[in-house]
């Protein structure tokens, strides 16, 4: 199976669903990862630059190699990622140039601008494909009033140390949200894997699947 993972900023994807594409990988799969954006990031008020656009394309190739996949960017800029004909379009041609029988993408209860339009852009892009997951992107510290509810857990016990070092490849997380952020990524792991059975484990809400 040919799979891809679509997130707006590079990191999305592997704090969401890390493990799950490293078990494709172990699987046999081809695994894709494309990220709407292609620059860094810096803070719009104060102007701190976190990453700048080499750093970030940087680790985002080096959090790839670790899980075993192919990355992709597109040309979007941070806070900019559209949800329009050209976001559809580009995402779409990606599927079909490739292949892809599995998709995995952004929830729909995010606030940020960016994963909302990720999110909308691949549901439209994905309407014709026959199976469709969803990652969370907790524990981020970021409010949303609509609660994940995931009806699909994928087991990464094996493979739960690969997320954390992919993840660790985006070294501006820490920076920004401390030591302890890889800690919560493991603990959610943790928590999930204890509501399907297993040690550790990746939870996904469904949109579509067919077997």
């Amino acid at each position: 199976m040919n799979i891809l993972a679509v997130g707006a900023n590079p990191d999305d994807v592997e704090i969401g669903a890390a493990g799950t594409l490293a078990r494709h990988v172990n699987e046999g799969n081809k695994v894709y990862i494309l990220h709407m954006i292609n620059t860094g990031y810096n803070d719009p008020i104060t102007k701190r630059v976190w990453r700048s656009d080499v750093e970030t394309r940087k680790q985002a190739e080096r959090a790839a190699t670790i899980i075993g996949a192919e990355m992709h960017m597109l040309n979007f800029r941070d806070r900019h990622v559209p949800f329009n004909e050209k976001s559809i379009i580009l995402v779409e041609k990606f599927i079909k140039e490739h292949s892809i029988d599995v998709v995995y993408t952004h929830w729909g209860g995010d606030s940020h601008q960016d994963h909302i339009n990720t999110h909308r852009t691949v549901m439209a892009a994905t309407r014709y494909l026959e199976n469709v997951y969803l990652y969370e992107q907790i524990p981020v510290p970021r409010m949303s009033t609509i609660h994940v509810e995931p009806k699909y857990y994928v087991d990464i016990t094996d493979y739960v140390d690969i997320k954390l070092e992919a993840i660790r490849s985006y070294e501006f997380l820490l920076k920004k949200y401390g030591d302890d952020f890889i800690e919560g990524i493991k603990a959610l792991a943790r928590y999930r894997g204890t509501q399907c059975g297993r040690k550790y484990a990746e939870a996904f809400e469904v949109v579509k699947i067919v077997r």
